[in-house]
């Protein structure tokens, strides 16, 4: 894991904020699916959905950033899945990810020392096997809402290819992405690099249909990338913006492109998404 700022694997300036972030988007998200599942109950179109909620935590690390003292993603969601989905009865299946060893054992001794009413499963392998083992046991989920949560440990860890793989399968299961965009462009752009995409290419082969982008933080441009098939959210307080509006096409440009880039190109973004 590669130190930041003094530490290893977290950003002091980013991280608080991230998970404030993310802690606020996983229970709005939980409240909005509550929301739908009861609308389309009220409407008595039960045959097109579950009443489960499918959460995936796709870099899921030990579940407590001990530098920081500040939970991780894993028990923000199950904290937000007790309070907001088991008393209205929806019931969470939450997947968490994590390939390297040692956070992998410190999250699977937390979860079973927890006092959740349900059991997350604990996966021990890369989120590109993660996708594809998925792929192999489901059909398309066509009834499940739900999160999938991506917070790679460097851009090659974001798993470009098999996103728009998951984002077919789960077409209700909505997508959030921690993307550190100049780390993901510096290593895009160097010359051995050959695997990744523009950002806004990223953002068109998902195909959700409504992205909303946060604006940028620091000098690594710290930003957030949701995804969704349904509404979107809009969280102006949080900085967060839909893409198509002007604003968030600015944000995206100053995401998506390098400095020299920007100078060379006279064109906006929505010409090529």
């Amino acid at each position: 894991m590669p130190k930041q700022n003094g530490i290893e694997g977290y950003s002091k300036e980013w991280t608080p904020i991230k998970q404030r972030f993310v802690k606020g988007f996983i229970s709005t998200n939980m409240i909005m699916v509550v929301g739908a599942i009861k609308r389309y109950e009220r409407e008595g179109w039960t045959n097109r959905i579950n009443r489960h909620y499918y959460y995936f935590d796709m870099n899921a690390g030990s579940g407590y950033i001990d530098e920081l003292s500040l939970d991780g993603s894993p028990i923000i969601a199950a904290k937000a899945a007790q309070s907001v989905l088991v008393p209205e009865s929806v019931t969470p299946y939450m997947v968490f990810v994590e390939k390297e060893q040692e956070p992998y054992k410190q999250l699977r001794t937390r979860i079973h020392n927890s006092s959740f009413s349900f059991m997350p499963t604990i996966w021990h392998m890369d989120n590109r096997e993660c996708i594809t083992t998925l792929r192999k046991q489901n059909p398309i989920m066509t009834k499940s809402f739900g999160l999938a949560y991506f917070d790679p440990n460097g851009p090659t860890q974001l798993p470009v290819e098999e996103l728009p793989i998951f984002a077919n399968q789960w077409p209700k299961v909505d997508i959030l992405i921690n993307l550190p965009a100049a780390s993901y462009n510096r290593v895009r752009t160097a010359p051995q690099c050959h695997s990744l995409p523009y950002i806004h290419q990223l953002i068109k082969a998902i195909g959700k249909d409504k992205v909303m982008v946060r604006e940028p933080e620091g000098k690594y441009l710290w930003s957030m990338l949701g995804f969704t098939n349904g509404p979107a959210l809009k969280w102006k307080k949080q900085k967060f913006h839909l893409l198509d509006s002007p604003y968030g096409q600015r944000i995206l440009q100053k995401l998506t492109l390098t400095n020299r880039e920007r100078e060379g190109i006279q064109t906006t973004l929505f010409d090529f998404i």
